[in-house]
């Protein structure tokens, strides 16, 4: 066989061995971009089902007109929103709010106040037991008696003074409400502020769209700080671009108990 033969075999050989080692790693590459597709497959799969799993749906009837009642008296407390912990809420606060609700001036027992926070809050609102100061002169308004589990106001403390303060009405804007079956409920609302009263409360002049706003009466956004005014669906939808949404996230423990785990505003 002479050189040109050799030559040309030799060729021929390398460019088949080339053929079969380029053919070896492809087929290597394919079955690990193979390999690796089933893995983001299960993955993906993994996601889907988990979020199939957290499936949620919306709040109506019943459960969602409860809330809103609740919601209501949450906003006795907006001075403090946005919050992520309900007991960072000052405990004399909450003291002062549910007693002039359940009747300020009589004997309140320990049971009835316990009642109406978890009421309120759920579980996630601890009560301590104390006397009740009056933030305004530091005198005690009411005396709480540990043995007798009673609250009792207290008749030798003197106030020369009125009463303080808060917004008149918080008017509540519905916007929507999802729940998981984890048993999170998440309420989006928008909310208008009336006028501040100081003592007393005369006639609403103003809409707010936060607490401190009406407290320091300032902005406005709806009524000349003049006129008396009255919200209505026409003039909400006049202003309620102006709105942040406010959310309120609970955590349904059972059919009676409804954690309140955060409010915030955006």
């Amino acid at each position: 066989m002479d050189s040109n033969k050799k030559q040309k075999l030799i060729i021929v050989v390398l460019a088949t061995l080339i053929l079969i080692l380029t053919i070896v790693i492809i087929v290597i590459l394919c079955k690990k971009v193979s390999s690796s597709e089933k893995v983001d497959n299960k993955k993906d799969k993994n996601e889907i089902e988990k979020k199939i799993s957290i499936k949620t749906e919306d709040l109506y009837g019943q459960e969602k007109n409860m809330l809103i009642e609740k919601i209501k008296e949450i906003n006795k407390f907006s001075k403090n929103y946005p919050f992520d912990n309900v007991s960072k809420i000052n405990n004399q606060e909450v003291l002062y709010k549910i007693i002039v609700e359940l009747g300020f001036g009589q004997p309140i027992s320990e049971k009835s106040v316990n009642d109406k926070v978890k009421y309120i809050f759920g579980d996630s609102y601890k009560i301590k037991h104390e006397n009740l100061i009056c933030t305004l002169d530091n005198n005690s308004l009411y005396l709480y008696d540990a043995n007798k589990k009673m609250y009792t106001y207290d008749t030798e403390s003197v106030h020369g003074h009125g009463a303080s303060g808060d917004v008149r009405e918080i008017i509540i804007k519905y916007l929507k409400g999802i729940k998981d079956k984890d048993g999170k409920i998440v309420i989006d609302t928008k909310l208008v502020y009336a006028t501040y009263c100081a003592d007393t409360c005369g006639p609403n002049f103003a809409y707010y769209k936060s607490y401190e706003d009406s407290v320091n009466n300032k902005n406005p956004i709806l009524g000349n700080g003049q006129d008396e005014i009255e919200l209505n669906d026409k003039l909400y939808r006049n202003i309620e671009e102006q709105l942040p949404i406010t959310t309120f996230t609970f955590i349904k423990v059972n059919s009676n108990t409804y954690n309140l785990d955060s409010v915030k505003i955006k």
